[in-house]
């Protein structure tokens, strides 16, 4: 017995493109699950050090922090967001672009990137949105962003232009029915939001009061 498994038709090119989708929605996934695992340890260090706790003399570590981290795994996304942020010296940026980031994650989880209304706040569409780093200059008074392969042109005769940077994010809508499509310059920016995110994390965490 031997199976000879077929794919749709298509042309080397939408071929490509297919698979290069693939690859980076599993990338995407794999990186927002890396999102959740980072709240669910900030959760357990903050329940950790929020209140004494008392151990039997016959018991281990892991007999104190299985409850700890069970507490934090059972907790849906946007409920252990929120509870990390209540207890952070200052709240992390750009939650809702997070929230949405984990919920399209969802949807290419369960829905094979294909937006469904459970999707969608108003039936629509889908509202998707990462922090990016902007580069940008001025010319005439006008905000220019710096992109691949385009040249920058300064003003007035000048031979140098002031490059500036901000964070900002990027949104997208994707359409009730519409499949979910990430490009490699849309991963680089989603990348980058999850280092800033672990970051701001990192270096948000209340310190414990007795040390």
């Amino acid at each position: 017995m031997r199976f000879d498994p077929k794919g749709p038709d298509l042309d080397e090119g939408s071929r490509r493109s297919l698979y290069e989708n693939w690859i980076l929605a599993k990338a995407f996934q794999d990186l927002m699950r890396g999102v959740r695992a980072s709240l669910e340890e900030a959760h357990f260090f903050i329940e950790l050090i929020s209140q004494p706790h008392k151990m039997r003399s016959n018991s281990t570590l892991d007999d104190l922090f299985a409850p700890l981290r069970e507490k934090a795994g059972k907790k849906r996304f946007p409920d252990l967001l929120e509870r990390v942020n209540a207890k952070l010296t200052q709240p992390l940026a750009f939650s809702g672009a997070f929230q949405s980031m984990q919920n399209a994650r969802n949807c290419l989880e369960h829905r094979n990137g294909i937006v469904g209304k459970v999707d969608t706040k108003d039936g629509q569409a889908m509202y998707l949105a990462f922090p990016r780093v902007k580069l940008f200059y001025y010319r005439h008074g006008d905000e220019i962003e710096v992109r691949d392969n385009e040249p920058v042109h300064a003003q007035d005769g000048k031979v140098e232009v002031e490059i500036l940077m901000r964070l900002e994010v990027r949104e997208r809508t994707i359409g009730l029915g519409e499949r979910i499509v990430l490009t490699a310059a849309d991963f680089d920016e989603i990348a980058f939001g999850c280092f800033f995110f672990g970051s701001q994390l990192r270096d948000r965490l209340p310190q414990p009061t007795n040390v």
